[in-house]
């Protein structure tokens, strides 16, 4: 177990192994399940949910023999975990609610919380912000005593998070400064960082636009301070934005400038392309289309170069669109078939209804090859009105700077739409396809992964750093 805690997971497995070969000598069945379940976490951490699976269903079926109902719990919490990994949603959700039953029937506030939250992380995973809600509100109502206001701290987060994917920035205004006040009391200074970066979002959805730029001027501050680089280039993002909200289109440029020269500085090449992408945004903003070239131009080179494909296919879309506004609609039809290209080897069907629709846009403009362009439009809504249908997207990918992450889910598409209008709609958050200024990973990220076992309360949360 101390393996374990440290992340050495093999080392841990072979001593977990070890331990359930003594205990079935000793015919300690018990202890039996002990194992398995030690075992499963270990899989677990590996990412080997399959093996985690087999592992927690030998311990269930031991704790159902002996009548262990506190391990029935934890068990399938465990269980839930690894079936979510894999894509078994209807089976995750079972044992989730199976878990927060049992903890209710033992009362056992401690159990109860872990399964309350993380049943709130298992629907927002989904974007299924609804029905999140009032598994963390129930969570909160624990709260007072549970005294831990680290996890309190997070479902606040998790709380914010959820009704600003809702469009109730009220109420997410009202929950980060909850999650603020306690990282202030927990003198934590990265929870503090996260908490002003997601609030100054938050009134800048409301059109708060002071006290947005003053929530990102105390994230920067932090930033500085915890020498977190990639916190600092979402503040200095995120104030670009609230420039652009503000009309300064040049106060915005020079907070862009300053992204770059950050990327440049600690070489981070991902960075240097959404800075680009921001400057060549804003510069199409106030119709300066050379310089807006040439920084679209070196966003999709840096991607080329690392192989990116989404970023690449935004790029393709950021190209596209100035050479619309250029009125060069034959360069621009080539660069939406790059994009469409890249979208279906990303299987991505939310990007091609976009790049569809832009094409049939591309088609109004320009007299030439009409009715073959027509049928490329309407073959698109076809294939777009698909897409929304019966496709899924990806949640979300990585790791923000400071937290976990590993994606394990999809979403309906229609599902993730409305999240995306709700949230990009008026540049509330970061839109790389927004027509108005685009590409800077400075933003809420989506939930990522559990990781981990779900007994442990270290389910999915949102990271922003």
């Amino acid at each position: 177990i101390i393996h374990q805690m440290k992340g050495d997971y093999e080392t841990a497995l072979k001593l977990h192994k070890t331990h359930l070969a003594m205990v079935q000598e000793l015919n300690d069945y018990a202890a039996q399940g002990r194992a398995y379940g030690n075992m499963g976490n270990a899989y677990n951490a590996l990412g080997a949910f399959e093996q985690a699976v087999r592992y927690h269903r030998q311990e269930l079926q031991i704790s159902m023999e002996v009548n262990d109902r506190a391990s029935q719990a934890s068990t399938h919490g465990n269980l839930a975990v690894a079936y979510q990994a894999l894509g078994a949603h209807d089976r995750a959700l079972q044992h989730y609610q199976n878990h927060l039953n049992i903890a209710r029937e033992l009362r056992d506030v401690q159990s109860e919380a872990r399964a309350l939250g993380n049943l709130g992380n298992f629907h927002c995973s989904r974007g299924e912000f609804p029905q999140a809600v009032p598994y963390y509100e129930q969570y909160l109502r624990l709260s007072p005593d549970l005294q831990d206001m680290e996890s309190e701290g997070k479902v606040c987060h998790n709380l914010g998070y959820a009704h600003y994917c809702l469009g109730s920035y009220q109420d997410a205004v009202k929950y980060y400064e909850q999650d603020l006040a306690l990282a202030k009391d927990l003198h934590d200074k990265l929870s503090q960082a996260k908490a002003y970066c997601n609030l100054g979002l938050a009134f800048k959805a409301l059109g708060d636009f002071a006290k947005a730029e003053e929530c990102q001027k105390y994230l920067l501050s932090l930033a500085q301070s915890l020498n977190n680089a990639q916190a600092r280039f979402r503040a200095l993002g995120n104030l670009g934005d609230i420039f652009v909200c503000k009309k300064d289109v040049t106060g915005a440029i020079q907070f862009y400038e300053q992204q770059l020269a950050l990327a440049h500085q600690v070489k981070d090449r991902r960075m240097e392309a959404c800075a680009y992408a921001a400057l060549g945004a804003t510069y199409r903003l106030v119709q300066k289309y050379d310089k807006a070239l040439g920084y679209h131009t070196q966003e999709l080179e840096v991607y080329q170069e690392l192989g990116d494909v989404p970023g690449e296919c935004k790029a393709h879309g950021h190209l596209a669109a100035v050479y619309m506004a250029l009125g060069k609609y034959a360069i621009a039809f080539k660069s939406y078939e790059e994009q469409l290209e890249l979208g279906r080897r990303l299987k991505d069907p939310a990007v091609e209804a976009q790049v569809y629709g832009n094409m049939g846009h591309h088609q109004d403009e320009t007299a030439s090859n009409r009715m073959q362009d027509q049928e490329k439009a309407y073959r698109g809504l076809g294939n777009g009105h698909r897409g929304v249908l019966c496709g899924v997207v990806l949640v979300v990918d990585g790791d923000g700077g400071g937290g976990v992450g590993r994606v394990i889910t999809t979403v309906p598409v229609n599902v993730a739409l409305k999240s995306y209008f709700a949230r990009n709609g008026y540049r509330r958050s970061f839109s790389d396809t927004d027509d108005r200024i685009s590409g800077r990973n400075n933003v809420l990220e989506v939930l990522v992964s559990s990781s981990g076992t779900a007994d442990a309360g270290d389910a999915a949360n949102p990271r922003l750093i």
